[in-house]
């Protein structure tokens, strides 16, 4: 089975959330390259790339686990790609 790799986006629900403890809960489910993004007035997103199995059901098991997160308002996939196995070449 390929895997998927997804670019998520994660707002929070207001400014003050720390997002140093919010990346590491996000690390702790598997996410990557983790990358604070501004968007206005001081307000910051996160930015993390999930592999996932590609399958039935494809991000949403990620997408609920992290909206599950204290502090996180809005989870957005803004990025999909399949990983390319050395076998597929």
């Amino acid at each position: 089975m390929a895997t998927v790799i997804a670019t998520i986006k994660v707002m929070p629900t207001d400014i003050d959330i720390d997002l140093d403890k919010l990346s590491k809960d996000i690390e702790s489910l598997g996410g990557k390259n983790i990358v604070k993004k501004p968007i206005a007035f001081g307000l910051n997103s996160l930015e993390c790339v999930f592999s996932v199995p590609d399958g039935e059901g494809g991000t949403q098991n990620v997408e609920d686990s992290i909206a599950k997160l204290s502090g996180v308002g809005e989870v957005q996939v803004i990025a999909l790609g399949r990983e390319i196995d050395a076998s597929d070449l």
